[in-house]
This record gives C-alpha cells, sequence and structure tokens, in this order.
C-alpha cells in the first residue's frame, strides 16, 4: 500500500505540476496533524484499532472523492487521474476494512 501511495502522490504532482495555478499543499492541514497525534498517543491494541479506523476512513473518504471528481471533473487530465486511480483506492479501502475487522490484509 506505501508504494502505491508513493507512486500515486509522485503522478498526481507531476500532473499538478503540469498546471497552471494547481500545486499540492506544502504540509498537512490541522485535521490530519490531529489524526498523527492521536496515533502518536496510542499505544498496544490502542493503536493498531485506531490506525485500522483511520485507515478505512480515510480511504473511505478518498474513494468519494475520486468517485466524484471521476464523473464531474472540470480538468480532463485529473478527470482521468481520478478514474485510473479509483480501482485502488476501492482495493485500499476493502483491505482498510479487513483490517479494521480484525482480519489480516495480503
Amino acid at each position: 500500500m506505501v508504494e502505491a501511495h508513493t507512486q500515486t502522490a509522485n503522478q498526481l504532482k507531476s500532473l499538478l505540476s503540469s498546471k497552471a495555478g494547481l500545486k499540492p499543499p506544502a504540509a498537512m492541514d490541522s485535521g490530519h496533524k490531529a489524526l498523527i497525534a492521536k496515533l502518536r498517543a496510542a499505544n498496544g491494541a490502542a493503536f493498531d484499532k485506531l490506525y485500522a479506523q483511520q485507515q478505512a476512513q480515510g480511504h473511505n473518504d478518498a474513494v468519494m472523492l475520486f468517485t466524484d471528481y471521476a464523473q464531474n471533473g472540470k480538468d480532463a487530465d485529473l478527470k482521468k487521474f481520478a478514474t485510473e486511480t479509483l480501482p485502488t483506492i476501492q482495493q485500499h479501502l476493502s483491505m482498510a476494512q479487513t483490517l479494521q475487522k480484525g482480519g489480516a490484509t495480503p
């Protein structure tokens, strides 16, 4: 999953750099910083549970965002990127949901 996230992030950065006026954020927003702080404060089983919850929620949010842009986006290149990336994010959501339920992921 980490490799896929890194590859996707790099593809998106490259795509955005080709678009006038578009660039990825330079830093995490306060909401994501708060999620990281909660993870840092957790230990053992509490960490595992919180991590699984955050992964499931984050991937669910990403699926909704990419689905919306794939269907309604204005920029053709970004719309194509969203459409092509969506199946991987959906797969990651499924993995995160399995993890959240206490199952192992491949």
